[in-house]
């Protein structure tokens, strides 16, 4: 088990140890907890967890165009009630990405870890818990082991991870969708910094300031993914191990890979979206569609771009 200290940073936020913190050190929640999830916590505890920089994951689906979908989202927390749930950032004015989504949420995930040389290829369903006044597909099913209605639950924990976020994260659900040419730059973007405001009003506080916060929050979301399998390869040994974990995640078959050359990748047609390992010195996620269309991604950790390709063949 890898002990963490009481001060952690996660996202970006400095902040004292929570509860994906204490995963595993806490007997309850380890007590049912798969081998897979052991994995991608302690890897995730090796390159992430004392990085100030955000951490994004990539993602892939076919739209409803049959054209393959990419987004780089960016990684919140785990979920303390169960580790088949991990949580993201969304914007209910993020059209293109909720459009993507309500095409098909079943989709994978491919997850870097450049210290440590692993990635994690998640295949799973995509949920949305949004504010009580919006109306979103896919709601947040409910959590097996809690005695809390799936609205009620959600809502809480999208209330907690909210007042989690740092002021600089929290002020962009003010601006404008993502990709949107704003008319006035000064105006979409005046709000650099906010505060998580109680829920009722404070005397003293201004009462715009409240009101900002209340639009910021009715259009923050948590992304919810629920993992079904995951394929975790190994490339820190030679030749690199390959772990899939399906079903029940309690059977798992390993095998060795031997790499040849600067890249080895393995394709199938299939109207999923696929992610395969590429050499790990850059970070790639490869989709392929029954058209046998690619999209090819690449992230640079320091610089943040996102570069990306498509190509047919």
């Amino acid at each position: 088990s890898t002990v963490l200290s009481n001060t952690c940073i996660m996202n970006g936020v400095k902040r004292q140890s929570s509860s994906s913190d204490t995963w595993l050190t806490n007997p309850k929640a380890s007590a049912g907890m798969a081998a897979w999830f052991e994995r991608l916590k302690k890897s995730y505890t090796r390159n992430f967890v004392y990085s100030e920089e955000p951490v994004f994951v990539h993602m892939s689906n076919i739209r409803r165009s049959g054209d393959v979908s990419m987004h780089s989202l960016p990684f919140q927390d785990f979920l303390e009630d169960d580790c088949r749930f991990l949580l993201f950032l969304l914007a209910m004015n993020d059209n293109l990405l909720m459009g993507d989504i309500k095409s098909d949420p079943n989709v994978k995930l491919c997850w870097n870890m450049p210290k440590t040389k692993e990635h994690f290829y998640l295949k799973g369903k995509f949920y949305i818990a949004s504010a009580p006044i919006q109306v979103t597909r896919f709601p947040p099913p409910k959590i097996v082991d809690s005695d809390v209605s799936a609205v009620d639950y959600w809502e809480a924990e999208r209330s907690k991870q909210w007042k989690q976020l740092d002021k600089r994260t929290r002020a962009t659900f003010t601006w404008p969708a993502s990709r949107e040419a704003p008319k006035s730059d000064n105006i979409a973007f005046s709000c650099l910094s906010l505060d998580a405001l109680p829920s009722e009003p404070v005397k003293g506080k201004p009462e715009p300031l409240k009101i900002v916060h209340d639009i910021a929050m009715d259009n923050f979301c948590l992304l919810i993914f629920k993992i079904s399998a995951v394929e975790h390869f190994d490339y820190s040994m030679f030749p690199a191990k390959r772990t899939v974990s399906k079903g029940n995640f309690f059977n798992e078959s390993s095998s060795m890979y031997l790499i040849k050359g600067k890249c080895f990748c393995r394709y199938t047609r299939s109207k999923a979206a696929i992610a395969r390992s590429w050499k790990p010195t850059l970070n790639h996620v490869t989709s392929l569609n029954s058209s046998f269309s690619l999209i090819l991604t690449a992230t640079f950790p320091r610089t943040f771009p996102l570069c990306s390709l498509s190509i047919s063949i």
